[in-house]
C-alpha cells in the first residue's frame, strides 16, 4: 500500500509540475481521471492499461479471491515448517462453491498441537506464554471469520495473533488453491 501510495504521489507530483505537456498528451482525458485511474492502479496485479471511456481500466492477470470459483469438496492440506518447526494443517469443506468449514491447528516440530495446554511447553517465561494465549485466541477467530466474508485477504489479524493470522493464511491458501476451478 504504501508503494501504491509513494507512486501516485510521486506521479501526481510529475503531471503538475508539467502540466503543459500532460494537457497536450492527454487529448480528451482529464486530469482528474488521469489521477483517479493511477489510484486504482494496482501494480502488483496489473496486466496491461487501456483507454476506455476517457479512463484508463485495468486487467487484473488473476481474479480476486472474492471472483474465484471453488470447487466443492473437502481439502486436506498441510504447511512446510518454518525456520523453528512450525508448521499448520487444514481441513477446508467447500460446498456451493462457498467456504462451509475451516478445521485447522498449528503444530511444532515435536508435534504438539498449538492448544490451551501449549503454554506449558514455554515453562514460567510469562512473555511467551502470554503471546501465546494471544496467538490462540486470533487463531479460533480466523475461520469464522473466513466462513463470514469467503476472502481470506479480508481476514485480517488481530492485536497481538499475527503469527497466528500468518499460519492461517498460509495453510488455507494451499487449500484453496487445490478447490481452484481453474486447478
Amino acid at each position: 500500500m504504501r508503494r501504491k501510495v509513494f507512486v501516485v504521489v510521486l506521479v501526481f507530483l510529475i503531471v503538475v509540475s508539467s502540466t503543459t505537456v500532460a494537457f497536450a498528451s492527454l487529448g480528451d482525458m482529464s486530469l482528474k481521471a488521469l489521477f483517479k485511474s493511477f489510484i486504482r492502479y494496482d501494480f502488483d496485479s496489473v496486466k496491461e492499461v487501456s483507454d476506455k471511456n476517457g479512463e484508463l481500466e485495468t486487467e487484473p492477470q488473476n481474479p480476486s479471491p472474492s471472483e474465484t470459483v471453488h470447487k466443492d469438496g473437502k481439502y486436506t492440506v498441510e504447511s512446510k515448517p518454518d525456520y523453528e518447526g512450525y508448521y499448520s494443517k487444514a481441513t477446508v469443506i467447500i460446498k456451493d462453491g462457498k467456504i462451509k468449514s475451516i478445521d485447522w491447528n498449528i503444530y511444532d516440530s515435536k508435534k504438539r498441537v498449538f492448544d490451551e495446554a501449549y503454554e506449558e511447553v514455554f515453562g514460567n517465561n510469562q512473555h511467551y506464554r502470554e503471546q501465546c494465549r494471544k496467538d490462540l485466541s486470533g487463531s479460533k477467530i480466523y475461520g469464522p471469520k473466513l466462513i463470514q466474508v469467503q476472502n481470506i485477504d479480508e481476514v485480517d489479524a488481530i492485536s497481538g495473533a499475527t503469527w497466528a493470522n500468518k499460519k492461517f493464511k498460509e495453510v488455507v491458501k494451499l487449500a484453496l488453491e487445490q478447490a481452484n476451478v481453474d486447478n
